[in-house]
């Protein structure tokens, strides 16, 4: 890529090419077995808008897990509502469960997740801790039926 085309890759699109690309390079070619050369060449940036945006490509992986996830967990309400039947919520929550188990970003999401080991254990750790936050509304479901003895 000369000089000139690099100016034109503004810095907001140059990060979402590179997620873009990643997700494709990936997903082609594996997590090891894809370098940040591949991802720039993909993406059309250079290796200094690379590290600009992603201090490496852990990082970048570890960012697009969290992006699937976070599309895949939009389509689950995490909210517990008190003035609804107890029962009722749990079966919509599973229902919205399966609906996302199923949806094509979770199986994305699965895909790369089992495909491409995240080398350093706290990275790992650090990109799947906010998943767990995200998924309470069994939990406070269940405390709020058994605190109102619905259970």
């Amino acid at each position: 890529m000369s000089l000139e085309e690099d100016r034109s890759v503004k810095p907001e699109n140059a990060r979402r090419k590179l997620l873009r690309a990643a997700l494709a390079v990936i997903r082609a070619k594996g997590y090891s077995a894809t370098s940040v050369d591949d991802l720039c060449a993909a993406a059309g940036v250079t290796k200094g808008a690379f590290f600009h945006h992603f201090p490496s490509k852990e990082a970048l992986f570890a960012e697009i897990m969290v992006q699937l996830w976070d599309s895949s967990a939009a389509q689950v309400d995490l909210a517990y509502h008190p003035a609804r039947p107890l029962r009722a919520q749990l079966l919509e929550l599973l229902w919205q469960k399966l609906r996302m188990l199923c949806s094509a970003r979770f199986v994305d999401l699965a895909r790369l997740a089992f495909a491409a080991p995240i080398p350093s254990p706290a990275r790992a750790r650090a990109a799947v801790a906010p998943w767990g936050a995200r998924d309470a509304r069994a939990q406070l479901c269940l405390h709020a039926g058994a605190a109102g003895g619905l259970l």
